[in-house]
């Protein structure tokens, strides 16, 4: 086994080292339960070790200094940090880099997770699970099946609720008897906003909540631009409560007694027995911070590695979520703007590479660089089931920065996938800046968001730096699910010059909620809107509302509708194709189609996310193949799953669907108008049903296979008879059903 291992490992370093022609000065090998004081194969150190061993060596660097992870968890109980100060010098030198990355073939995790065994049945009527958890032990976040659960919430707008000036009037007396009453939690959803804020007490019918944490999230502070722009929104209504046992009814939900060490879950029918959860108890499992602008950290690559299971607790305190816009929060009194941090930190970085790793679970943001990142590169990596924003790139509150050394210059985000964001905050979103100049936004996609897709800028004014920023051949869909005014790419404040514009091109936006496709909001300026292609949105394909919008070129692009909101000044929209159709499309559309999105190279990242038991595919999936004269309709609020369908008249056309999993089913809308289909199942005509009914059934499961192992499988289904034939969605069972 050993010669196997560096058979490998000489034919991995031979490889890097005939692409990458950078010398290696030093190699040293972490593991989980290493324990060797010098960091071998043979007897690894732990990952501390390891970056204690690189201090030793890395002031006069003669080459590249390699620590790499051998597969495994590494549990956390604080972050994993590299610093450059007086004290600590982690960064590369001589322009060579210091490289943490995995072993060939094994994946090592990264993990602020506490694993919870030893379940009861608790209560049998409800069927409540109960297990026992440190005291004291505090997260916002819990997991089963590598599958975030619901804290315990009530129904949407519970009725009783009227708004005070230090909280509520309620008209359910029963709730000052509930336990831990200051650990509940009131959330509400206004507009683009979503912000949540604890109670302090309950006192027969009278709520009071924390502070300072109420007084910014009831009434929207206002100080003006550019700390935020002229809309306002704040807690009105309680959209639901939160986290107590009180509220544990459905299955899937979970709740925290931090005070009598106690965990409860009620299972999915899914789920495994016996349970075993994760709950996430480290706020940042990787901080790489230098010390100030003139005492970077730099020329550190981090390869191949998984970041997992981390909380973040601030939104439980005194100072809530007062939500001023996209991760941005309002905190202290007189208020000041405070970011959601990252779960994977960089402070005053730059040459930093972050390429081909997975972060996921996480309970503020995935990735944040901060205070004047620049030369840095994000890419190729898989972001998932965040609480918070994916990425966070720069800061909201220098934009008085005049020297260069301060600004957030020069970064690139690209072939990351970015998927189910916002899981806990509505507001955030996928890739999220500040003020930032020379940054390359590129081939990246974003999938499934509760609000904007990409969000680029501050300050809704001309003030701040940012610069000649490139955001060309992304991928954004089933974006703004759930909150509004936003859109698939969003931009805030003052973009460029009228000789070094801010770009936008290449870009395909699709499929959204109540949203805009394109949207320049407040002080967005100098802009070349060009070669995007946009279907399938809620609201316009583009949107410049505001006089204070200024100076953006709009032409060349493709669209499905003709609602253009042009009130800027000085914007010009003109030479657009908005006669698109997904059944007949312009080359030029096509080939920006087929362009956007992850390259070929990096496709492959969006297998590394876990597979839940079972997965819903909407019938906008670009994985499905539509042959014929198909259209998409949305917005029918006919019940359709996503608020969606494509439909088709014609006998003899057909949808055609390859995934790998050990059953499918047929998703459609049964009524009067439908007719037969033909289903087929790897070539093999299998069934012919009828979608025909008197009345009306959306999300209809009309045909189902279940095998007893995973293997890749095609599905077609072929109109026969009947007026239409519609297909609303698959589902793929990643294991039998119980």
């Amino acid at each position: 086994m050993k010669s196997l291992h560096m058979r490998v490992l000489a034919a991995f370093f031979a490889l890097t080292l005939s692409v990458a022609a950078v010398p290696v000065q030093a190699t040293y090998y972490a593991s989980p339960d290493g324990s060797g004081s010098r960091g071998t194969l043979t007897a690894p150190c732990s990952l501390d070790g390891a970056r204690d061993l690189v201090r030793k060596v890395n002031q006069r660097m003669t080459g590249d200094i390699v620590v790499i992870l051998r597969g495994g968890t590494y549990t956390l109980t604080a972050p994993f940090t590299l610093e450059e100060n007086a004290t600590h010098h982690d960064s590369g030198t001589n322009g060579f880099n210091i490289i943490y990355q995995a072993y060939p073939g094994e994946t090592p995790v990264l993990s602020g997770g506490l694993t919870i065994t030893g379940w009861t049945l608790y209560d049998p009527a409800k069927n409540i699970y109960r297990a026992k958890v440190p005291a004291g032990v505090q997260s916002r976040q819990f997991y089963v099946n590598d599958r975030r659960a619901v804290r315990a919430r009530s129904p949407i707008s519970p009725e009783g609720w009227t708004k005070t000036p230090t909280g509520f009037t309620i008209t359910d007396t029963t709730m000052q008897s509930w336990g831990n009453p200051a650990d509940i939690e009131v959330v509400s959803r206004s507009s683009w906003k979503h912000l949540r804020c604890g109670i302090a007490s309950i006192t027969g019918t009278e709520v009071t909540m924390k502070m300072p944490g109420w007084a910014n999230a009831s009434k929207t502070p206002k100080p003006g631009n550019p700390w935020n722009g002229g809309g306002t929104q704040q807690i009105n209504k309680v959209t639901w409560l939160e986290n107590a046992y009180e509220l544990l009814d459905q299955p899937g939900e979970w709740y925290l007694d931090r005070k009598a060490g106690y965990i409860y879950y009620s299972p999915l029918p899914d789920d495994d027995i016996p349970l075993v959860g994760v709950l996430p108890v480290v706020e940042t499992l990787l901080s790489v911070q230098g010390s100030g602008f003139d005492r970077r950290i730099h020329n550190i690559q981090f390869r191949g590695l998984t970041f997992k299971y981390a909380t973040w607790l601030q939104p439980s305190g005194d100072e809530a979520y007062a939500d001023n816009q996209a991760g941005v929060v309002w905190a202290e009194l007189p208020p000041v703007s405070r970011k959601t941090p990252g779960s994977v930190s960089f402070q005053y970085a730059s040459d930093i590479r972050f390429e081909r790793n997975v972060v996921g679970h996480m309970g503020g943001a995935a990735i944040d660089f901060g205070h004047g990142p620049q030369k840095n590169a994000i890419i190729g990596n898989c972001i998932y089931d965040v609480s918070g924003n994916g990425i966070f790139l720069g800061e909201v509150d220098d934009y008085k920065a005049t020297d260069p050394r301060e600004w957030c210059d020069a970064n690139t985000i690209q072939n990351n996938y970015i998927t189910r964001v916002g899981a806990e905050f509505e507001d955030q979103v996928g890739v999220c800046t500040g003020y930032t100049r020379h940054l390359l936004l590129d081939h990246n996609e974003i999938y499934d968001t509760p609000y904007s897709g990409i969000s680029v800028g501050w300050g809704w004014s001309k003030l701040g730096y940012s610069h000649q920023n490139k955001i060309t051949n992304n991928q954004v869909h089933k974006y703004m699910r759930i909150l509004e005014d936003g859109g698939g790419i969003y931009t805030l404040g003052n973009q460029g010059t009228a000789e070094e514009k801010t770009e936008w091109s290449g870009n395909y936006i699709h499929h959204s909620g109540h949203a805009q496709g394109l949207y320049a909001d407040e002080g967005s300026g100098f802009m070349e809107i060009k070669n995007n292609v946009i279907h399938n949105v809620g609201v316009n394909w583009m949107n410049m509302w505001t006089p204070s919008i200024h100076d953006i070129s709009v032409r060349d692009n493709f669209a499905d509708k003709t609602n253009v909101n042009n009130k800027g000044t000085r914007c010009v929209v003109t030479d657009n194709d908005m006669t698109l159709k997904l059944g007949n499309l312009p080359e030029a559309a096509r080939a920006i189609i087929q362009n956007a999105g992850l390259q070929p190279e990096y496709a492959a990242i969006t297998a590394q996310i876990p597979l839940p038991p079972r997965q819903v595919v909407n019938d906008s999936d670009n994985a499905i193949v539509y042959h014929g004269t198909w259209t998409a309709a949305g917005g029918r609020k006919l019940g359709d799953y996503e608020n969606d369908v494509h439909h088709t008249g014609t006998n003899g056309d057909t949808a055609t669907f390859s995934f790998r999993g050990c059953g499918i089913e047929y998703i459609t809308e049964f009524n009067k108008n439908e007719g037969d289909v033909a289903i087929t199942i790897d070539g093999t005509l299998v069934k012919t049903i009828s979608c025909q009914t008197p009345d009306l059934i959306p999300q209809k499961v009309a045909y189902r296979q279940i095998w007893p192992e995973a293997a890749s499988h095609v599905i077609k289904i072929e109109k026969k008879s009947g007026t239409f034939m519609l297909l609303d969605a698959f589902q793929i069972y990643n294991r039998p059903p119980r």
